[in-house]
């Protein structure tokens, strides 16, 4: 399940576990962000050093932060933060393994969040975990607006293949690529699937290769780990 909105965060401490750890709610997607009326202006992507320690007080999150990107384009400062909220071991009554990912953007009033994605498990057995060092920024078409990516596992019983999730933002509105790839156990025999959002044929098609382009290395390296 997952849970896409632009509200109001809950707060930053990791001490209460929800009662409930999965609703169906369906996705939505953000309303994108202005562009600048000239593209030949002045475009203005710069990637900033991140650190966890060095996350803004007023940006109030999910879980525990795992990762993220600072940066400053166009548009102004940005903070992307990915979080994991974790209860209890796999199997066991109330067992929580929730992900959440969110982007402020700095304005003349203060932060403002630009898009949040929220995703629990439904079952006691299911985990949803960020793949370390998948996050990447770019600015495919040189708009000096800058592009965020991430993938993410939904992990089951290690009997069954692997769930993944590919977020791309552009101009604040997802896209996603979702697919199947081989568990642990090595009698499962070959998975590779892989599904792009039909909302990819509504952009530029660039952005829609440069998904599958990061999905395909995410793959081979997941395979490679499996021999």
């Amino acid at each position: 399940m997952i849970l896409w909105s632009c509200s109001k965060p809950e707060s930053k401490t990791t001490k209460d576990v929800p009662e409930i750890t999965s609703e169906v709610i369906p996705e939505k997607h953000a309303e994108p962000a202005s562009k600048p009326r000239d593209r030949e202006s002045q475009s203005v992507f710069e990637e900033r050093e991140f650190a966890l320690d060095a996350i803004p007080n007023e940006l109030h999150y999910d879980g525990k932060a795992k990762d993220g990107a600072h940066w400053k384009d166009n548009l102004g400062e940005h903070w992307l933060l990915i979080s994991e909220k974790k209860a209890g071991a796999s199997f066991d009554p109330g067992h929580v393994s929730n992900l959440y990912a969110a982007c402020w953007r700095n304005t003349e009033n203060g932060w403002q969040q630009q898009w949040q994605i929220k995703d629990f498990n439904q079952k006691d057995w299911e985990s949803r975990s960020y793949m370390d060092g998948t996050i990447k920024l770019s600015d495919l078409d040189k708009d000096g607006i800058a592009e965020s990516l991430f993938i993410y596992q939904l992990g089951q019983d290690g009997l069954d293949p692997t769930d993944f999730k590919l977020m791309l933002h552009v101009n604040n509105v997802k896209y996603a690529i979702r697919g199947t790839l081989a568990s642990e156990e090595s009698d499962i025999g070959e998975v590779d699937k892989m599904k792009p959002d039909k909302a990819f044929d509504e952009i530029d098609p660039m952005f829609k290769k440069y998904a599958i382009e990061e999905w395909s290395g995410m793959a081979k390296k997941w395979n490679a780990n499996l021999r």
